[in-house]
């Protein structure tokens, strides 16, 4: 292999190439990436077995070839180059020499024979989609999915289409995260359930996309596809819970308050929670008051009372404090709706004038 290439091209195709090699691989080959010199253009391929990606730059080839190398090694070396220009690639004699206008650095190269291609999505279906809207979907409740791999229907994030909006829903089975988004091009989605582990580098990945992508799934597999980039992972096989059973249809007490005023007490309350990291919401309509307690036996205690508009019956509940404080992260808007349904069930937390997302936290019993 010998060639000539942008050097910043290159670079910013290893950046997004290499994200996925070297985690938690037990092949010496998978912490490396695949380059690939033909027809005009230098491949590059990385793989950690759960999820793979491939781009491409447009290349002055001289001699076609291939070689693997260690993706961090040659992300610095790219990264230490003196910016802008082009620079040369050449494999030779089990190193690959990379070439600029102040010298030459060889890097060792690795059995190229052991590394596995990306599997093709064969006999699927293919639906259009704006990347944003993916990335919305999908960034707006991974962080319920369980972190757990006994049940992995629950680590994952299960996308369904419905009435023309794409449906995003994580559950860990103590709180739960349903994210809706209308998508700008109707598209029939098959219910996919996407692993959480590959979900950050899915998402890393379509960033980088400003249009349209092409999603193409089968049973197992799916696959993203845009300009010259190419990304595939595994899908979960199983079957996600019917969730909306345990949402619960009607309130018996609603509290709006200001996001930050209701936050800034959440993350009070985090300093004085025990382990359990309980916080304990009680709410008087007739007193028009919500006051939060949290209380340690090693740190102490806090009772911190937070305005806001109160409709419905006393109640006294408590929480996990750091999955209601999950929620904040995906609502935009300045109120936010906390809707009782009664002592021991759970909580749903909404965006005032926003029903696109939808956040349910169980109680906590002790």
């Amino acid at each position: 292999m010998k060639l000539e290439v942008s050097k910043e091209a290159l670079f910013a195709k290893v950046q997004l190439v290499g994200r996925v090699s070297g985690k938690q691989v037990t092949l010496p080959v998978l912490q490396g990436i695949f380059l690939e010199a033909r027809e005009g253009r230098v491949f590059l391929r990385a793989t950690n077995l759960d999820i793979g990606l491939e781009g491409s730059v447009a290349a002055k080839i001289e001699r076609e070839g291939v070689c693997v190398v260690s993706a961090s090694v040659l992300s610095q070396v790219l990264g230490s180059m003196t910016k802008g220009g082009m620079i040369s690639l050449e494999s030779v004699e089990g190193s690959l020499a990379v070439g600029g206008v102040h010298g030459v650095s060889r890097l060792a190269t690795l059995d190229h024979t052991e590394f596995p291609s990306l599997p093709q999505v064969e006999g699927g279906e293919t639906v259009v989609l704006q990347a944003s809207d993916l990335i919305a979907g999908i960034r707006s409740v991974w962080f319920a999915a369980s972190q757990s791999s006994i049940k992995p229907e629950l680590a994952s994030v299960y996308l369904y289409e419905e009435n023309g909006s794409m449906v995003c829903v994580a559950t860990d089975s103590f709180r739960l995260a349903e994210k809706k988004v209308r998508m700008k091009k109707p598209a029939q989605l098959l219910p996919l359930l996407v692993p959480n582990r590959t979900v950050v580098d899915l998402m890393r990945t379509l960033e980088v996309c400003e249009g349209d992508v092409t999603v193409t799934f089968s049973s197992n597999q799916l696959s993203c596809s845009f300009e010259d980039v190419y990304v595939t992972t595994r899908l979960v096989d199983g079957t996600f819970p019917d969730y909306r059973q345990i949402i619960p249809a009607d309130r018996v007490t609603t509290v709006v308050f200001l996001k930050q005023d209701i936050l800034q007490a959440l993350k009070k309350a985090t300093i004085f929670s025990d382990r359990f990291n309980q916080v304990t919401f009680v709410v008087e309509p007739n007193k028009k008051k919500i006051t939060l307690e949290a209380r340690s036996a090693d740190i102490g205690e806090m009772k911190e009372v937070v305005e806001g508009a109160i409709e419905g019956d006393d109640l006294t509940i408590s929480f996990n404090q750091k999955y209601v404080i999950d929620a904040f992260q995906s609502i935009e808007a300045d109120s936010v709706s906390f809707q009782f349904s009664g002592p021991g069930r759970p909580v749903i937390i909404q965006g005032v004038g926003d029903d696109s997302f939808l956040y349910l936290v169980m109680p906590m019993n002790k």
